[in-house]
């Protein structure tokens, strides 16, 4: 998002962001390096699917739009 854009949903109430941020780490030879980082990307995209009016969520646009 653009600041203005940033200062736009902070004056209609936007107080929290969702940033996915994994760490990349051995998880021994069976599994990826990027394991934490597909599991937070796949959080984000999974809150972004829920209806947002029933739990009082907007929604601006995620980073990785293919998810």
């Amino acid at each position: 998002m653009t600041w203005p854009e940033v200062e736009a949903a902070i004056e209609r109430g936007v107080d929290a962001v969702l940033i996915p941020i994994g760490t990349t780490e051995q998880h021994g030879p069976h599994m990826p390096l990027d394991t934490d980082c597909v599991i937070a990307r796949s959080l984000c995209a999974r809150v972004r699917r829920k209806p947002a009016e029933a739990e009082g969520v907007e929604r601006a646009r995620c980073a990785d739009a293919s998810t």
